[in-house]
């Protein structure tokens, strides 16, 4: 077991290039269900998906489209960013998982929510790597933007906005970057 889970962790890549496919409700569902199960304090499950298969992609693309000035936040002269993100990423998308942290008056709460919540969407990014998809952890300003979170209908008062994931099918393997060795980021105690 252990071999295979270090397989899947080490084999993970982020992936921009995409070929066009789709993923039905069930599939979806099973990676879904990969969220459920991120370690979290006092069981919160502090997160929220909202989940854009196919057509919903199409009606964000739409939303793009229709709200030019998105690009330019929140520093102007970005507007070709989001034409790529457009064309290259979200033209071949099965799915886009818009994830959320639960809000907490309490810092260390709200940051456990958080860490939470990448700990899902790692479980998430982890789970379609098995299943042979390529994945993107999105966190780009279109996708931030405050217009952009109240279409998709997040509340931004109660919830932070973690990141959108970006599943679909391989276009490429892309060649794993290089890693800092164990000793540039550890400290031995004795």
């Amino acid at each position: 077991m252990t071999a295979n889970v270090d397989r899947i962790i080490q084999s993970r890549r982020t992936h921009k290039k995409f070929s066009a496919s789709s993923l039905d409700r069930t599939d979806i569902e099973q990676l879904l269900e990969l969220i459920r199960w991120a370690p979290n304090h006092r069981l919160e499950e502090p997160w929220h998906c909202y989940v854009l298969d196919r057509t919903g992609i199409n009606r964000l693309d739409q939303f793009f489209e229709e709200n030019q000035h998105i690009a330019s936040w929140p520093h102007p002269g970005k507007e070709k960013k989001l034409d790529k993100l457009r064309s290259h990423y979200m033209a071949n998308l099965a799915v886009i998982i818009h994830l959320t942290s639960k809000r907490d008056e309490n810092e260390l709460k709200d940051r456990e929510n958080y860490a939470a919540c990448s700990a899902a969407a790692q479980n998430l990014l982890l789970g379609a790597e098995d299943r042979g998809l390529a994945s993107f952890w999105s966190s780009s300003s279109a996708m931030r933007h405050p217009e952009t979170q109240a279409w998709l209908g997040v509340n931004l008062n109660e919830e932070h906005f973690v990141g959108s994931l970006w599943i679909g099918a391989r276009a490429s393997f892309p060649e794993a970057p290089a890693r800092k060795s164990i000793e540039d980021f550890t400290t031995w105690i004795s």
